[in-house]
């Protein structure tokens, strides 16, 4: 005697896949969408001089982000805020060296130059007894080490 149950039970695994896939379908299409991280937004609030050809500042709260490069505007910003002051030489405080461009790269790799300086939570805020440095300046940095981080 021959039984039928094979077959059955072969048609009632396919109808079970296929039930799977339809609510796997569905289940998906309804999820919540997670937001795409952004760079920071800069305002530009420079208007065109048609007689110089120079941009004129309109605010005096503007950031200018044309300039910052590691030598233009990361390395002034580093000895202008003390940090070389602490963080140099052959044993620098915390262990981060800031006074090439190797210890600032290693910083910046670690997620500890921006953690620090942004005042970031699970990082030592920086500069050390200081005042945390003007927006501006951050968004500089942000800007910088999203560009890679280059020598420049």
């Amino acid at each position: 005697m021959i039984s039928k149950k094979p077959k059955n039970t072969i048609a009632k695994i396919h109808c079970l896949v296929f039930s799977l896939c339809l609510m796997l379908t569905f289940a998906c299409e309804t999820e919540p969408l997670e937001p795409i991280a952004q760079e920071p937004e800069i305002e530009d609030t420079t208007t065109a001089d048609t007689t110089t050809n120079d941009s004129v500042i309109t605010d005096s709260n503007a950031c200018d982000t044309a300039d910052y490069t590691f030598s233009g505007f990361i390395v002034p910003l580093l000895t202008d805020n003390g940090c070389k002051g602490c963080h140099q030489g052959s044993v620098p405080s915390g262990g981060v060296g800031l006074d090439d461009y190797t210890g600032v790269k290693a910083a910046v790799d670690n997620g500890s130059l921006l953690g620090s300086i942004s005042h970031a939570n699970g990082f030592s805020n920086m500069p050390k007894g200081g005042n945390k440095l003007d927006s501006c300046s951050i968004a500089k940095m942000e800007l910088w080490i999203n560009g890679g981080a280059k020598n420049d």
